[in-house]
């Protein structure tokens, strides 16, 4: 006899399989954290860069969009051919919740959410988990939860892990960001002080403020407030607490500066944006499923950048009668999924993703799925054309943000990242070449809605281009802080 006992709860996903070798599912990778226990089996394990043997007993914890599968020998089964195994499925910002609401537990989350590769567990933790995973085979939902606070704990004890595989999706300066990133969200409803990120991510106080502000292009503080308005517009849009309750909950004593802050970020009051709200079921799949990707994109197309572009598309969408508001939502979400495959043909791509999403087939027609499938694909700037659609016409401007100082900052960084054989010279003539090509007089960006944001700060940077010695003087400053940046870091 064959079973498959899947229990989806609030918190986590529980799968106890026993099935035909040939059964188990194929290679995956998707946004959970997944925790497999080989029950019946052996074979081999492919996860990431990793192929190995598998034994029956193993207990791995896999973090999210690792590529991974399991290939089990047939030989190897019950007297009825079945293999078997429990894995449990759970979410980062669920494993957030859980560090803010129990501040016991905050290094337990801190210690699960830095881990980079998959690992395999080995002494006491592997007989810990095997035994917790075991007790909650018989339970319901609710009684798994309290052993499943416990589970956590035993995960967090790696000391004597192994390594089971990874992707190397960034080099040094990438990981310690992530670092900080993760320390901000689960730390961010407590005071935190320069001194101690500094420290948690092995660097004295100067040379931390250096790291961000050449890096990430923002101070520590602005990427904190960034994490704590995140999570103050999830809590607007999923509870009805006040507005004064939860700036207090994510880290804010004064209700009037978290109201400031919050106008500046999202260009609309935190009693606005309750207003102006889409279908919670589709922003739910949107945070939950879409958003989580962007964490695997270079620095410029993460999560902020996302966010940035919903907030502006559902802004330009208020002034533009008879636009939907879901789905201008879900353009702004999926417009640059594509760089999962890279960016030359990451528009085309992005378009695929959309259209073939299975949530977003059961809640739009096949005309909604169509048009913006094709806002998505016209998006990007290179493209030149006008987009087909008025969505298109939206994602367009919400896309491009033109802030002079940060893009010629991007641009320098661009070229000592990807051509670092240029000297300083060659540097400053990519350089030019690009914001001439893309930003310049005839150059191939295009305002496609005229009287925005966006058409004064075009033309205030191309004052800049046009003006040799105000840019050179401006890129050589940049030049000089990258550089320095590189060394130090």
């Amino acid at each position: 006899m064959h079973y498959i006992c899947i229990v989806n709860s609030a918190s986590f996903k529980y799968d106890d399989v026993c099935v035909p070798p040939e059964r188990q599912v194929g290679k995956d990778s998707h946004p959970q954290w997944e925790l497999s226990y080989i029950l019946l089996g052996k074979g081999e394990r492919e996860i990431g860069d990793c192929r190995v043997e598998m034994e029956e007993g193993e207990v791995v914890l896999i973090p999210p969009d690792i590529p991974h599968v399991w290939m089990f020998d047939p030989a190897h089964t019950d007297k009825e051919g079945n293999i078997a195994n429990i894995s449990v499925f759970f979410e980062s910002k669920m494993l957030m919740r859980i560090g803010t609401l129990f501040p016991e537990y905050e290094d337990v989350i801190t210690t699960i959410m830095e881990q980079r590769e998959a690992i395999s567990y080995t002494g006491e933790s592997l007989l810990r988990i095997r035994s917790l995973l075991t007790e909650m085979r018989n339970l319901t939902a609710t009684g798994r939860l309290p052993i499943f606070l416990e589970l956590l704990r035993a995960l967090s004890l790696t000391d004597t892990c192994v390594s089971a595989g990874s992707i190397d999706h960034a080099d040094k300066i990438e990981r310690r960001y992530e670092k900080i990133r993760v320390y901000c969200r689960c730390n961010y409803a407590r005071n935190i002080s320069l001194e101690e990120v500094a420290l948690h991510v092995g660097m004295n106080k100067s040379a931390f403020c250096t790291f961000m502000r050449r890096y990430a292009g923002m101070s520590f503080t602005e990427l904190l407030n960034s994490v704590r308005l995140r999570k103050a517009s999830e809590l607007l849009l999923d509870t009805d607490r006040t507005i004064a309750s939860i700036a207090y909950d994510v880290g804010y004593s004064n209700v009037a500066y978290f109201n400031r802050l919050f106008k500046k970020k999202y260009k609309q009051t935190p009693g606005q944006m309750r207003k102006n709200i889409v279908s919670p079921e589709i922003r739910r799949y949107v945070e939950e499923q879409i958003i989580p990707r962007y964490e695997a994109f270079d620095k410029a197309h993460q999560a902020d950048h996302v966010e940035m572009v919903i907030n502006q598309s559902l802004r330009l969408a208020d002034l533009n009668p008879g636009i939907d508001r879901d789905m201008a939502y879900v353009v702004a979400a999926f417009h640059d999924l594509g760089l999962i495959n890279g960016r030359e043909n990451h528009h085309i791509d992005s378009r695929k993703i959309l259209e073939s999403d299975e949530f977003l087939k059961s809640r739009f027609s096949e005309s909604q799925i169509r048009i913006m499938g094709e806002a998505v694909e016209d998006h990007r700037a290179s493209k030149g054309s006008r987009p087909r659609n008025d969505y298109g016409l939206i994602v367009a401007e919400a896309d491009r943000f033109i802030d002079c100082d940060t893009i010629l900052r991007r641009t320098i960084q661009y070229g000592l990242r990807n051509y670092p054989e240029l000297d300083k010279p060659r540097q400053f003539q990519r350089a030019l070449d690009h914001l001439k090509a893309k930003y310049g007089r005839g150059g191939y960006l295009k305002i496609w809605m005229p009287g925005s944001e966006n058409e004064s700060r075009l033309e205030a940077l191309r004052q800049i281009i046009d003006n040799s010695s105000l840019l050179q003087e401006k890129l050589e400053r940049i030049y000089e802080e990258e550089s320095e940046a590189n060394q130090e870091i």
